[in-house]
């Protein structure tokens, strides 16, 4: 098979030069890695110390083999790597940032395939520590074995003086689709961030398996943090729980509180934070695998409004925004069409906040798992919903067919633009940064393009593309990175 990155460099070169409102989207840098591929998402901080946010992203050959490039550290100036860190697997997680040994620089803490959590240098690389497993262990912590996603930091558990971390362990891909077999149960788990020490850890409730990355939050001032997290797949059922810190803290969290039960998928995604219906207080709202879209009162898990997406899968997040003349909070949705490993197309839906009706629907794209975003583009005070679009024949992917795309929708307006060259690629899961990298009060857009093949989650080749716009940031109401701004998915 030939490599599709001639082909796709030069397209991006005379798409930047003559494509879509080149005024306003112009390509500033970009970087290849021709044997790699990511499912991580894009995540910034400035790392050298040149007042310029940098990039970090996770990334790896195909599953199951190693790489010296797993983490990926970019100067956000100009592209070049300033590390890059191996990895005996995927580094599927997105980065935490944590100033872990007192430099005054971001350090990363970033999770991956096969067992790997690591905490590195941001300065450097370095390693800091590395998880190692151990199932001579008696407890929970015996079951650790498995993927590491997002972690979420914790104030301090351990009186060390750094905020602490809280992650989910499950899934092993061995496991045959549709089969309880080799299915192990999922570890919720707090770590010390100064070592990777196990603080506490508890198996899911239902004994099933967790690919959900954890969210925590106090809804209500006194109640004390609350964790969400999930069970199931893409084919096993599962649920979405809350439960106290406090009980994590004590290694149980089998009295964790039902939001909802799935009978055949279950929680992949994790939920938004929000306040959705203006009372003051944030609820849950979560989207299953099987499409199935809650929001739920964060006090007692009742069910405010649900909507049943018949038909179609989801492995995004929903995404906030003020996207109607009205106040209050709206959600998008970008939804999978057919039945995993073989989904084809995909469809939006933008859902009023205000009573729950759909405001607006469109079938954009095929396959892909990148979560969707929010910016005011046009700075009218409202949000635009922001996808990436995989374009290609939805029945069946080419290693020459398809361009990858970012598309918003303007709901007040009634009008879409496409935000960046149209690629020779795709992009499966990495969700684009949308933010100001260099302070110049101008919107940069990082998002990441891979190099087709015939199988949509092989690894043949990805780029790193940095466009910078004349759009002026601004700060009120946006989401313009996986899980938020902090990844703690809070709104």
């Amino acid at each position: 098979m030939k490599s599709a990155f001639p082909l796709l460099f030069i397209s991006l070169l005379l798409a930047t030069s003559c494509g879509p409102k080149a005024e306003k989207y112009s390509l500033d840098w970009k970087r290849s890695f021709p044997t790699l591929g990511t499912n991580s998402s894009l995540k910034c901080a400035d790392l050298n110390g040149d007042g310029i946010l940098d990039v970090v992203i996770g990334a790896g050959k195909n599953e199951f083999q190693s790489s010296d490039s797993a983490v990926i550290a970019l100067d956000g100036k100009d592209g070049k790597v300033l590390w890059a860190v191996g990895g005996k697997d995927q580094m599927v997680g997105s980065a935490t940032f944590l100033d872990i040994n007192g430099d005054q620089t971001e350090d990363v803490i970033i999770g991956g395939r096969s067992t790997q959590l690591l905490a590195l240098n941001g300065k450097n690389g370095e390693l800091i520590w590395q998880f190692q497993k151990d199932e001579s262990q008696k407890a929970a912590a015996k079951f650790l074995r498995y993927n590491f996603f997002n972690a979420q930091l914790i104030p301090d558990q351990d009186a060390d003086g750094l905020e602490d971390l809280l992650v989910v362990n499950g899934g092993n891909v061995k496991a045959a689709p549709n089969s309880e077999k080799d299915r192990y149960p999922g570890v919720l788990a707090v770590m010390s961030s100064a070592s990777g020490r196990v603080l506490a850890a508890d198996t899911m409730p239902d004994g099933k398996e967790s690919y959900m990355s954890p969210l925590l939050y106090e809804f209500r001032e006194g109640e004390g943090l609350k964790v969400i997290f999930g069970t199931g797949g893409e084919t096993i059922a599962g649920s979405l729980y809350m439960v106290g810190l406090d009980e994590l803290m004590k290694s149980n969290i089998s009295g964790a509180m039902v939001l909802y039960k799935e009978a055949e998928h279950g929680y992949i995604a994790p939920p938004l934070l929000a306040d959705i219906n203006n009372d003051g207080i944030k609820e849950i709202i979560s989207i299953s695998h099987n499409g199935r879209y809650g929001v739920h009162d964060s006090h007692t898990g009742n069910l405010l409004d649900s909507h049943f997406f018949q038909g179609l899968e989801a492995n995004t997040s929903p995404c906030p925004g003020y996207f109607n003349e009205d106040e209050y909070i709206d959600i998008f949705l970008s939804l999978s069409e057919g039945v995993w490993p073989k989904n084809t197309g995909q469809k939006q839906f933008m859902i009023s906040g205000k009573d729950g009706k759909i405001l607006w629907e469109d079938n954009r794209g095929c396959f892909g798992f990148s979560s969707p975003l929010s910016y005011d583009v046009d700075g009218d005070g409202y949000q635009e919903a922001i996808w990436a679009v995989n374009e290609y024949n939805c029945e069946g992917l080419y290693a020459a067919d398809g361009f990858h795309y970012l598309l918003y929708k303007d709901l007040n307006h009634a009008r879409e633009e496409i935000m960046s060259p149209k690629i020779p690629g795709k992009n499966v899961a990495s969700t684009p940064w949308l933010g100001d990298l260099d302070g110049d009060g101008l919107l940069d857009i990082l998002y990441c393009v891979q190099a087709n093949t015939s199988v949509i989650h092989q690894y043949f080749g990805f780029m790193i593309v940095r466009s910078k716009t004349q759009i002026p940031v601004s700060h009120k109401g946006n989401w313009g990175q996986y899980l938020g701004l902090k990844g703690s998915s809070v709104y």
